[in-house]
């Protein structure tokens, strides 16, 4: 399920709403005429947050004042910097391309929302790509007490019994989130009603093809939320790995689509109807093969968790990389062959060639051994056990190992 955080707003009789689920990227604004509305929509998103301004005390209180309601400065709501933010952020020059002319109201909220994401979460919004409007008039508005009683995706006996859990066969995150919205949100219109009944219907019909879709589909992650880890700067090698092995998918999802549209004439004019939609799914269905290859051909089948770890990328990518790990590796192995010499040399069977992230690579000599040591140590560090040294041989290789790594 997606995870919300929301803001309610108030501009004159207007309340406006927005809300983003940051893990996906998905970020949308509606506005209502009352507070029940408002309050029965709040109860459909369940969000973990509910932003206000300090300044609207009542509304949240009109509102039930949800336990995850937290007050914030009335300044961040303001709608003409709230504006300015959201047109700096999308690069645009309005906001009517969103469909957001004349909602005052839901863009304070947005607005609010993209202020504080930025400036008090210090997170990143690079892949908040677009800002939808939900247009609440073409959806039936469930009150909160109907959500309940019907049990649509919820139920006080567990989840299990519920009109979602009868319904959700979905095969990606993606569609489960989907489904779910759509549970909560029933249409209005009756065309796009039909045309996902059409869809339904052709599928139904060509349970080969049905059976393939669906077992394509098992093998794609969740891309809205790896990709939303990617663009922050968060994801890792194995998020690519996911994001290829699923792109990987696409062109034979393609070939099943074209093959049911190509199957013939279809009796049913339900079937027909749903023929007629896949176009529609191909024109947003790309083959990123090439993406895929280059992700595959880069990364290391198994990349570490942590890209500071190293290890990302395969051998023989990036043959620089390569020249870099190798100066690395034959470092710390010139290391080890030092400290079995400066034993042999010094005669101090104990001596140990240690290294941490304050004081780098340094030779270790116990107090007892003090008096041993060679005039060309120099002392680095007192410490309760003994004396830390280092030898300008040692100085230099210490730069070249620590020069590799952090390049």
């Amino acid at each position: 399920r997606s995870n919300y955080l929301a803001a309610v707003f108030r501009e004159g009789k207007k309340l406006g709403l927005a809300y983003v689920d940051h893990t996906t990227g998905e970020f949308e604004v509606a506005e209502f005429k009352d507070t029940t509305e408002l309050a029965d929509e709040l109860e459909r998103l369940q969000a973990s947050e509910i932003l206000y301004s300090e300044e609207q005390g009542d509304l949240i209180a009109a509102l039930g004042s949800p336990s995850c309601a937290q007050a914030i400065e009335g300044y961040l709501f303001l709608i003409d910097q709230a504006q300015h933010s959201l047109t700096q952020h999308f690069k645009v020059q309005s906001l009517d391309g969103f469909g957001c002319q004349g909602l005052s109201a839901a863009i304070g909220a947005a607005g609010c929302i993209l202020q504080y994401l930025q400036f008090q979460l210090r997170r990143s919004v690079e892949h908040i790509q677009r800002l939808r409007y939900a247009q609440i008039s073409d959806v039936v508005l469930i009150d909160a007490a109907s959500q309940s009683h019907l049990e649509l995706v919820s139920a006080r006996g567990g989840n299990a019994h519920t009109l979602l859990s009868a319904l959700d066969r979905t095969c990606t995150p993606m569609g489960a989130r989907k489904l779910r919205h759509w549970v909560l949100h029933p249409l209005r219109d009756l065309e796009t009603l039909t045309q996902r009944q059409d869809m339904v219907a052709a599928l139904l019909e060509e349970s080969m093809l049905f059976s393939q879709i669906r077992t394509l589909l098992k093998e794609v992650r969740d891309l809205e939320r790896t990709s939303s880890r990617l663009s922050q700067g968060s994801g890792n090698g194995r998020d690519l790995l996911m994001l290829a092995s699923s792109l990987e998918v696409v062109p034979a999802l393609r070939a099943a689509l074209e093959q049911l549209a190509q199957e013939g004439d279809h009796p049913d004019p339900l079937s027909r109807g749903g023929i007629r939609m896949i176009p529609l799914l191909l024109g947003k269905l790309h083959d990123l093969t090439g993406i895929s290859q280059e992700i595959q051909g880069a990364i290391a089948d198994e990349p570490p968790m942590q890209i500071k770890e190293g290890g990302v990328f395969r051998e023989g990518y990036l043959p620089a990389l390569d020249e870099l790990r190798a100066a690395t590796t034959l470092g710390r192995q010139w290391i080890a062959d030092l400290q079995n010499r400066e034993i042999e040399r010094t005669g101090i069977k104990s001596l140990k060639i240690k290294y941490n992230a304050v004081f780098g690579y340094f030779i270790e000599i116990t107090k007892a051994n003090v008096g041993s040591v060679p005039t060309d140590y120099h002392r680095k560090q007192t410490t309760v056990n003994g004396e830390r040294y280092i030898t300008d041989e040692l100085k230099r290789m210490e730069d070249k190992i620590l020069g590799s790594e952090e390049r």
